[in-house]
């Protein structure tokens, strides 16, 4: 299915789908039954991709330093005392890459997926404010916030 209106569902659904394939099953949105209301941290490290082509926009994942470690150290399949920063950033710019292309794969072709840049700070997503806010939701993980995002942008500015 092609589209080019990513909604609240899609990009939860798409978010839960990756996690539970490259990380584990025990994602929670926190606004569902048994989720923890507010995660003992805050987002310090964060994962984005563009989109650009028949829709353009940038896709973000946002982590807590604990659970990005955690999520590095389940998908390399090591103990968290022996994850590198290197580890960390490889895990955290895969799995926004991996949703950031699932995205896209959602949309009308042509289009194409930026590599990955890992920060410390959430991505400017948009020129002089242009970005529009598309869907931005909070999860929580081994009681650590997680954060993905979705800002469209005017084709113009994503040159």
């Amino acid at each position: 299915m092609t589209s080019t209106h990513f909604d609240d569902d899609m990009v939860a659904d798409i978010t839960r789908e990756v996690w539970a394939a490259m990380v584990d099953g025990s994602l929670s949105a926190h606004d569902e039954p048994g989720a923890p209301t507010a995660p003992s941290g805050e987002c310090d490290l964060t994962g984005a991709v563009d989109i650009n082509g028949t829709w353009c926009g940038t896709v973000y994942l946002s982590f807590s330093l604990a659970a990005a470690r955690q999520a590095a150290s389940k998908m390399f399949d090591a103990p968290p005392d022996d994850v590198t920063s290197e580890d960390i950033d490889d895990a955290v710019g895969e799995l926004t890459n991996i949703i950031g292309g699932t995205l896209k794969m959602r949309i009308p072709q042509p289009a194409t997926l930026s590599v990955p840049r890992v920060t410390a700070e959430l991505p400017v997503a948009g020129r002089d404010g242009e970005a529009e806010m598309v869907s931005e939701l909070r999860f929580a993980w081994l009681d650590e916030p997680l954060m993905i995002g979705v800002w469209r942008r005017p084709a113009a500015a994503a040159d």
